[in-house]
């Protein structure tokens, strides 16, 4: 069955109206719907930023993977609450400038160390959640 704007733009209405009532993204300050053409004039769905980002544009190589980590660590945060007390520890290497692309309290660790120092912030500070951001390829 190929794909008309039709079908794209019942999947869109779809989408929209679990969003909204899920999680009411369409109304927080912060959220950026963005519409995409793609070849043949069909329209993909909102791209709707969620509030764990900043609106900084990422400097990874195109196709790299990280944008999308980022995306859905920040996504499952925002869902899960804790938006104030996340701590992102970014490790040496692509991921170095994390921090910046994070809407929430960050740190720089040493290379490799990047796990350990998450440990620590959650042995000093139980009610934050600190994570890391590792990549093997």
């Amino acid at each position: 069955m190929p794909v008309t704007y039709e079908i794209v733009e019942e999947a869109h209405k779809k989408w929209k109206l679990g969003h909204e009532h899920e999680s009411g993204h369409e109304h927080q300050p912060g959220h950026v719907p963005v519409s995409i053409t793609g070849e043949g004039g069909i329209t993909m769905p909102e791209y709707i930023r969620t509030q764990g980002l900043t609106e900084k544009q990422t400097h990874y190589c195109p196709g790299c993977g990280h944008g999308i980590t980022h995306r859905l660590v920040a996504e499952v945060i925002e869902e899960l609450g804790c938006l104030d007390r996340a701590i992102v520890v970014a490790p040496v290497g692509c991921a170095v400038l994390a921090t910046d692309y994070f809407n929430m309290d960050g740190i720089q660790a040493s290379h490799g160390r990047a796990p350990a120092t998450a440990t620590g912030i959650k042995r000093a500070r139980p009610e934050c959640l600190g994570f890391c951001l590792s990549r093997r390829w």
